[in-house]
């Protein structure tokens, strides 16, 4: 038996252990991000939702998706924003990630006037 090449052997085996071991402490560990919460938009077909927002009467918007999504997601503060402009974002006092969830609310096909309807939330 040849013990110059068992120990070559050994010598590689030993490096190929360090070197793998150095790798997988170096490299970042997969994190699981959690995930929004999915954002229903049966209410933007409520006639009652739809007139609201075509009204400006924010109010009563906020209060209508307060009311449906609270129930549905306790854990998350919600905004909602209403305005003409696409590029319109409120000031927010959050501290963590702020997911949104925009919808396009139009009065009829002929008259074009349409607001931005967009909600904002995050985890408390």
């Amino acid at each position: 038996m040849n013990k110059q090449g068992v120990l070559r052997t050994l010598e590689v085996v030993i490096a190929i252990v360090i070197s793998l071991t150095v790798l997988v402490s170096i490299l970042p560990h997969n994190q699981t991000q959690e995930r929004s919460p999915e954002i229903p938009n049966y209410f933007i077909f409520e006639e009652d939702f739809r007139d609201a927002v075509l009204s400006g009467n924010s109010s009563k918007v906020e209060e209508s998706i307060n009311s449906s999504l609270s129930h549905l997601y306790p854990a998350y503060n919600f905004v909602v924003s209403i305005s003409d402009n696409f590029d319109y974002i409120p000031r927010l006092n959050a501290s963590t990630d702020v997911y949104s969830k925009t919808f396009f609310i139009s009065s009829n096909l002929t008259t074009f006037k349409g607001y931005f309807v967009r909600v904002y939330y995050w985890k408390k």
